[in-house]
């Protein structure tokens, strides 16, 4: 679903920006050392750039081949990792022109 809407920019004005949406999955850890830890996992090479999928399904048939290991070892969803099986989790878009970098 993709539809133009106006966002408000820094300066107060208005700007055009482009939203979609799409599927991520989220990683989810909670264990002592760290607390409750939550992010949207990333390609291998660039950790920052978050994986995008069309539909729920697709991101939950990349869970159950990249991460389905994690439902079978107890011994990783205990301390001291406190792993849970990452989500697919709905996300929004927004592609706007950055005035200030311009």
């Amino acid at each position: 679903m993709t539809s133009l809407v106006s966002a408000p920019s820094l300066e107060g004005g208005k700007l055009r920006a482009n939203v979609q949406t799409a599927w991520a999955i989220l990683w989810r850890s909670e264990n002592r050392l760290d607390g409750k830890q939550e992010h949207l996992v990333g390609t291998p090479y660039h950790p920052c750039r978050t994986v995008l999928f069309d539909t729920r399904q697709e991101a939950r048939a990349f869970i159950a081949e990249q991460y389905g290991y994690i439902r079978n070892h107890p011994d990783l969803r205990a301390e001291p990792f406190g792993w849970k099986m990452p989500q697919a989790v709905r996300v929004k878009i927004v592609v706007a022109v950055d005035k200030e970098a311009a």
